[in-house]
């Protein structure tokens, strides 16, 4: 089960929008939710640690250690689909107080348009204490703002 799910169409090619999606060296130029991101890889491959600077809707900031677990770019799929899915590694992770999976995924639908996906799954004992309508309300300003930047390139 999805705890968050959001789906968006964006008129551009699925090379493009991966190629903004994982550029994080630029986060802090257009997204609001992620804002900066440190990893310790060139790119966010699999094995990746990453550490996250959120900012919610609420003006609230926090860090969020993250651990990648897939990452397939769109040439690896005949450009139709690319994937990328880490979980959060932060101290709360390894005595099940808190697990959380973000999945992102691109689908091509054609040449020119662009399905994304954006789910985060949720469990462990605190699970009915996460922040879920702030972390929908990032993942929507997010998905929205990658949209209007891949459209308008």
């Amino acid at each position: 089960m999805k705890d968050i799910s959001i789906k968006t169409i964006i008129n551009a090619p699925i090379q493009k929008v991966w190629e903004t999606l994982i550029n994080i060296k630029d986060y802090s130029k257009w997204n609001p939710f992620v804002y900066d991101i440190s990893f310790d890889k060139k790119i966010p491959e699999v094995n990746c640690n990453m550490l996250f600077s959120v900012r919610f809707s609420n003006g609230k900031e926090v860090k969020s250690k993250e651990f990648v677990t897939t990452f397939k770019p769109p040439k690896l799929n005949n450009n139709k689909s690319a994937l990328w899915v880490y979980r959060f590694d932060g101290f709360l992770h390894k005595p099940y107080m808190v697990r959380a999976t973000r999945i992102q995924k691109l689908k091509a639908l054609s040449e020119n348009k662009t399905e994304y996906l954006s789910e985060e799954v949720f469990s462990g004992l605190l699970k009915a204490f996460l922040p879920v309508k702030e972390v929908t309300k990032g993942f929507i300003l997010q998905s929205n703002v990658l949209k209007e930047l891949c459209e308008a390139k």
